[in-house]
């Protein structure tokens, strides 16, 4: 195989090994940072509200509570900084947790079973959390894109299915 190295090298002029090592360079530095995210999961639900509303008679008012979507993505390094994530077609910014801990998500929606999510050895878990404002009529998106930095570069990540939960609160 080196044989093979060597006539590809001496086949292309100066010039040309330069381009080659450039490329090679580019092509791996790339390729590094795709793999910074190890896997990820989207949950949503709505949180309960504490206090019953009532109207001026003393009438109560329905609750308006805003689904809630948190993802947990485990990382490669501690470093990658999420900052907005797409929902249907609007932005929205994340707010970002590290995780050290597992936490106690609550019921998976379809299946009945507990959820809980712990960071995984030898990797860094991180919590998004994400409240999406729909408008009157919007479908709900079956999936969240989101987007991070990492050592300069721009990471893109879609996660589906976003599963639906009942938290410990609400059970």
């Amino acid at each position: 195989m080196s044989g093979l190295f060597k006539f590809i090298i001496m086949r292309f002029s100066v010039n040309h090994q330069w381009l080659i090592v450039v490329l090679c360079f580019l092509l791996f530095s790339c390729a590094g940072a795709k793999k910074v995210i190890q896997t990820a999961e989207a949950f949503v639900f709505t949180p309960q509200q504490g206090t019953v509303r009532v109207d001026e008679k003393g009438n109560e008012v329905s609750p308006v509570s805003t689904p809630v979507i948190i993802v947990f993505v485990h990382c490669r390094s501690n470093k990658v900084n999420w900052d907005s994530a797409w929902f249907g077609n609007k932005a929205y910014a994340v707010v970002q947790q590290q995780i050290t801990q597992p936490i106690e998500m609550g019921i998976d929606g379809n299946t009945g079973e507990n959820i809980t999510i712990s960071p995984k050895e030898g990797a860094y878990l991180f919590q998004l959390r994400v409240s999406p404002q729909l408008s009157k009529g919007e479908e709900w998106a079956n999936s969240i894109r989101l987007r991070a930095s990492y050592r300069n570069k721009t990471i893109r990540k879609e996660v589906a299915p976003i599963r639906p939960i009942k938290t410990p609160d609400a059970q």
